[in-house]
């Protein structure tokens, strides 16, 4: 059973906190990381975050570690493809940083259809889930969908914020 939520669009200015959720699915994994950190902490508000290994995209075992490293060093959860079983659920200790917290601003960056990205995000208590799909198991709040073309985090992210901070704004 789903539970109910009731959601609110905040304005960019009253967002205290974030959190966010998305997976490794690509060759370029590093770079969309790097992009997701970049644009939140442009934003100069506390987050904390997960990503979750959804396919073979590191080149061998060092680029794998580095990726870890470099997502435990700003707050963001590795959730290895070996912590999932064969639905792709993830273990029940996957994102404990977020699971049962409460934030402002939840974003649900799925632009692979990963099942984990999704079942995690069902657990989330936040004030505004925004999605990238509009996919009918998910309680989004808002979906804005990537513009069609060549994918980029970076570009999607500034976007979704500039629109968040005309939200409400009159």
């Amino acid at each position: 059973m789903q539970k109910q939520q009731h959601f609110v669009i905040p304005n960019l200015k009253d967002v205290k906190t974030v959190a966010v959720l998305f997976a490794a699915n690509s060759q370029q994994a590093m770079e969309e990381a790097q992009a997701v950190v970049s644009a939140l902490e442009k934003l100069q508000i506390p987050f904390c975050g997960a990503v979750v290994e959804a396919g073979k995209c590191f080149r061998n075992a060092a680029a794998r570690d580095e990726y870890i490293e470099f997502c435990s060093g700003h707050n963001i959860e590795f959730i290895p493809k070996a912590s999932l079983d064969w639905v792709g659920k993830p273990a029940d200790s996957a994102a404990a940083q977020f699971v049962g917290k409460h934030f402002n601003l939840f974003l649900a960056l799925n632009n692979c259809n990963c099942f984990a990205v999704d079942y995690l995000t069902q657990l989330v208590d936040a004030d505004c889930i925004v999605g990238m799909n509009n996919n009918s198991r998910m309680p989004y709040a808002l979906v804005v969908e990537p513009a069609s073309g060549e994918f980029s985090y970076s570009s999607y992210l500034n976007g979704l914020f500039d629109f968040l901070k005309n939200v409400n704004a009159c």
